[in-house]
């Protein structure tokens, strides 16, 4: 790789190539892909460690970039992903029907947002706004 290695920032080492500096794991999957990243693309480290030689996973979105670490989480708490998640609250890995969908977080469960939501719905109905 042509370039000149800089320090490590934020975790990261950077390179600067033709006059631009970059992450070195950019370069790396710019590399592999033989073009630059498309817009809004971002880099995940598939064994979420910062190193220079990590296998690294050319993700389209940020969004995606996240329910990868959403999944591997689940995944090392012994889960399953398609079937579990883990409560934003307790961080009990529980079953996806135990947890709520609505105009709440939907990353809590039911058991420990319960009281959390009669609340909201309370102060909604004291502030005269329109039920959820």
């Amino acid at each position: 790789m042509r370039g000149r290695l800089k320090p490590v920032v934020k975790g990261y080492r950077e390179v600067t190539v033709n006059g631009e500096q970059k992450r070195l794991h950019v370069v790396r999957a710019e590399r592999a892909l033989g073009r630059p990243l498309p817009k809004g693309a971002n880099v995940h480290h598939a064994d979420l460690t910062k190193g220079d030689d990590s296998p690294l996973v050319i993700c389209q979105s940020y969004k995606y970039h996240r329910l990868l670490h959403a999944r591997t989480r689940v995944l090392r708490a012994g889960g399953n992903p398609n079937l579990d998640k883990i409560c934003a609250d307790c961080k009990r890995l529980l079953p996806k029907t135990d947890f709520t969908a609505g105009p709440y977080k939907v990353n809590q469960c039911r058991r420990c947002c319960r009281v959390r939501i009669a609340a909201l719905r309370q102060r909604r109905r004291v502030l005269g706004l329109r039920p959820a």
